[in-house]
């Protein structure tokens, strides 16, 4: 798994700038305004949002173990999104994967308390111009802070436990937490817009008798255009309908490891019954039976009985070999479905001779088609970051990152009419403008600095008809997958 997320982390780290702007402006210099762009852009978002590798490196972590990684940008204004975890993730069965087609999604999320006693203190005299519903944010925090078990202490569902107990978390401390489960729910209104309900887990007997559009916690009508400027789902398999049918790494070895560290098991314990004495009493009638007891360094008296062959390790060799079987068909296994560590195809028919040279190396590759599925939902993501952040105005969250980007650009000869939104269409509409295209920069050699490496070497036999600069352009990328 760790090994299948360097993968990833090659798709978007082997090259210079993790974007790719292209200008679509009627001036020749537009090529090198955009690489202005792309690599002031990386220096915003890394300078002012330092978890942002941080998110990345999750999201790619839960998308191979799991095969789903939802992201979620909780506010319609700020281009920061954070990773859901899949627990906490909940869609209608048979769910689609094709975003146009989910109406509902709720997610789980923990606010501390002093994040809501802020809320309430800010819009506590707000009246109704605020989403935030004062009132029932007094009667949460009323509930939770006095009771004597605090909302956080038990496991919501059996993978919150699970966790809890490989990670060593269980213990008392949640008592002393400060965090409250809060759910969002968008909703796809009859006017295709989503709206945003924020609700406590147990709030319906907090609510009384009011009415039920007074029981939320958050309610934003309309809040986002569509259900693509709130939500990217992030799925492992291209080729399935819906989300659950996704499987990922862990999906495809959970079984057969199950069954490895029950076999696993078993020669442990073998191992111990073969190093214990076994002794045969003579007759277990007998009421005055002498009592055993072994003093370790000093003689030992048994009695009657009589020390017997211990064959209880005897099979421990078959139970070996079957673990090696099991460990066998899980290594075949996981190479026809793309997930081989060692080899990154299994058809060696399919492959080119410069790329069998790659099953010399224990570096991992993606399969193509995973590879575009990929960097298409990346593209997504990318694009709604700087949709917003063209779009931001002062006042909007992280206004400061989306400021400082176009300043940075404008200073290095970016005219400012680029980042103006200037036709009627792009204006009413939350994506990309016309003018500008946003993707995630793709890097050669299917997730494997190997791969690219190898291709660059092979590209000698033409690189004395390179001009000078694809000359200087093939030096530099040459020097840095070797070097890094």
């Amino acid at each position: 798994i760790k090994r299948a997320c360097l993968a990833y982390w090659n798709l978007l780290h082997n090259s210079e700038t993790l974007v790719n702007f292209v200008l679509r402006v009627p001036d020749p210099n537009r090529t090198e305004w955009a690489k202005l762009m792309s690599h002031h852009w990386d220096y915003v978002v890394r300078r002012h949002w330092p978890s942002f590798s941080v998110n990345v490196a999750s999201l790619s972590t839960q998308l191979v173990k799991f095969g789903i990684s939802p992201v979620l940008f909780p506010d319609e204004r700020d281009p920061k999104w954070r990773v859901v975890e899949l627990n906490k993730f909940y869609v209608p069965d048979q769910a689609q994967s094709d975003l146009d087609l989910l109406t509902t999604v709720f997610v789980e999320t923990e606010f501390t308390v002093q994040y809501l006693w802020g809320v309430y203190q800010e819009f506590k005299d707000s009246g109704e111009d605020s989403p935030w519903n004062p009132e029932q944010i007094g009667k949460l925090l009323v509930q939770t802070t006095t009771s004597s078990v605090k909302d956080s202490n038990g496991p919501a569902d059996i993978y919150d436990l699970e966790r809890k107990v490989h990670s060593g978390d269980i213990s008392f401390d949640n008592l002393y937490s400060d965090s409250i489960k809060i759910v969002s729910m968008f909703q796809k209104a009859y006017n295709g817009k989503i709206s945003h309900y924020m609700f406590h887990r147990y709030f319906d007997h907090l609510s009384g008798v009011s009415a039920p559009d007074e029981d939320f916690l958050f309610f934003e009508q309309d809040q986002f255009n569509d259900m693509a400027e709130a939500l990217v789902l992030f799925t492992a398999n291209p080729g399935e309908f819906t989300i659950h049918s996704n499987r990922g790494l862990g999906h495809e070895i959970y079984s057969l490891a199950q069954a490895k560290i029950m076999l696993d098991c078993s020669v442990v314990d073998m191992a111990k019954w073969a190093s214990t004495p076994i002794l045969k009493s003579p007759n277990l009638n007998t009421k005055d039976s002498d009592q055993i007891r072994f003093y370790p360094g000093v003689p030992t008296n048994i009695g009657a009985s009589e020390f017997v062959q211990n064959n209880l390790g005897a099979n421990v060799q078959g139970v070996v070999g079957a673990a090696e079987y099991i460990t066998s068909l899980m290594q075949f296994n996981i190479t026809y479905s793309g997930s081989d560590p060692s080899s990154p195809d299994p058809d060696q028919g399919s492959v080119s001779p410069s790329q069998t040279r790659l099953t010399a190396f224990r570096e991992f590759s993606v399969l193509k088609n995973n590879i575009m599925h990929f960097y298409a939902t990346f593209d997504r993501l990318i694009a709604n970051m700087t949709a917003k952040m063209l779009r931001s105005k002062e006042g909007y969250p992280n206004y400061a990152m989306a400021e400082e980007w176009k300043a940075r650009c404008i200073e290095d000869g970016v005219p400012q009419e680029v980042f103006e939104i200037k036709k009627e269409s792009d204006k009413d509409t939350w994506g990309m403008p016309s003018h500008i295209q946003v993707s995630a920069t793709r890097a050669a050699g299917a997730g494997s600095q190997v791969a690219h490496l190898i291709g660059l070497q092979e590209l000698q036999s033409i690189a004395g008809s390179f001009g000078p600069r694809e000359e200087r352009a093939y030096k530099r990328k040459l020097i840095m997958e070797i070097m890094g």
